[in-house]
């Protein structure tokens, strides 16, 4: 609850409100994204769990570190067709 979410630029559009998986692990969750990118099939991305502290900055990363990246994700109905 809370992670941010992303359009493909890396522009924060939004926030997740919930989030759970289901008996295969998949995640299915619910966020508040501007209207423009809650258009079913849009590319997303979120980054779960996001840390409260960050890590370095990218331009401070050297061979070996690792940075954080988010999760990709798609915009899918709210009422799936199962």
């Amino acid at each position: 609850n809370g992670d941010p979410v992303l359009d493909k630029r890396g522009r924060v559009i939004g926030w997740v409100t919930s989030c759970a998986a289901d008996m295969h692990g998949t995640l299915t969750g619910q966020a508040y994204v501007e209207l423009k990118y809650a258009v079913e099939g849009t590319q997303i991305y979120v980054y779960q769990g996001a840390p409260q502290a960050a890590g370095p900055a990218p331009a401070d990363l050297k061979l070996g570190d690792k940075g954080l990246l988010p999760t990709e994700a798609v915009v899918l109905s709210r009422f799936p067709k199962l």
